[in-house]
């Protein structure tokens, strides 16, 4: 029920994400991204300024279970907005027991042209 809501949602107002696996698998998929502000306490390993928020390196994407991306080796690569980004951590949101969406951080490598 919420997993199919939030499916639509993805796919009507989500960005094309483009996923470069390790072993050559690329593909693209929608999702939301959003930088990554305050820290995420399910999340470690990932650094914080003392002020206790993360600076403009760290996206938070939302992706969908089905996209079967629970499995995406870590240091893969996603990129959108003219910038590439590594995937540096994830886990699944579930609801009583029902996966509802991945979630992914993702940290900058490099940034496209106009983007600094």
């Amino acid at each position: 029920m919420y997993r199919d809501l939030i499916n639509d949602l993805i796919d009507r107002y989500g960005s094309d994400c483009h996923i470069s696996e390790h072993g050559g698998r690329e593909r693209t998929i929608k999702a939301f991204a959003a930088p990554m502000l305050y820290k995420y306490g399910s999340f470690g390993g990932v650094s914080v300024r003392e002020d206790g928020m993360y600076d403009d390196t760290y996206y938070l994407l939302i992706a969908k279970v089905s996209d079967n991306i629970t499995r995406l080796p870590l240091g893969s690569t996603v990129s959108f907005d003219d910038r590439t980004y590594r995937v540096d951590n994830f886990d699944i949101y579930s609801l009583s027991g029902e996966p509802l969406y991945v979630r992914i951080v993702l940290r900058l490598v490099s940034r496209g042209q106009g983007n600094d």
